[in-house]
């Protein structure tokens, strides 16, 4: 498996937020590209299209962070399919690792190996995880 590009999402006034994600990401040796975090209050018209296509109360969003958010990774899986690429990795500017190894992509790799072994349908999207919210109540796939 190669991943095409490795994004993170931040918006231009976390700075700081941006600083500890480069950090994270100098000591596991990972290059990325910044992909500037969407404003709900500020959307251009191609945003809009998204926002009303994809975003509304019944999804569940509760505030204009995470509508913000939801229309960011939107907005970079369009980027990927208009630049034709097979796989990305996108990380919100508040990713941390708590995986011993030096490498945040073993857990992408092993579960990739897993996949190939098993003779399994690769996923449209692999979601590594998140804490602090309903991750008790999420199940673990592999």
């Amino acid at each position: 498996m190669h991943l095409d590009e490795i994004f993170v999402i931040n918006m231009d006034r976390d700075t700081q937020r941006l600083e500890q994600f480069d950090m994270m990401m100098k000591r596991c040796n990972l290059g990325y590209t910044r992909f500037p975090a969407i404003n709900p209050n500020q959307l251009t018209a191609e945003q809009q299209t998204l926002k009303e296509q994809y975003v509304s109360k019944h999804h569940g969003l509760r505030n204009v962070g995470e509508i913000g958010c939801t229309l960011s990774h939107l907005s970079l899986w369009k980027m990927m399919l208009d630049r034709h690429y097979d796989h990305i990795l996108i990380f919100e500017d508040d990713a941390r690792t708590v995986n011993p190894s030096p490498h945040i992509l073993d857990a992408v790799y092993e579960f990739y190996d897993y996949l190939e072994k098993e003779k399994k349908e690769e996923p449209d999207v692999l979601y590594l995880g998140k804490c602090c919210d309903y991750c008790l109540q999420m199940e673990r796939v592999h």
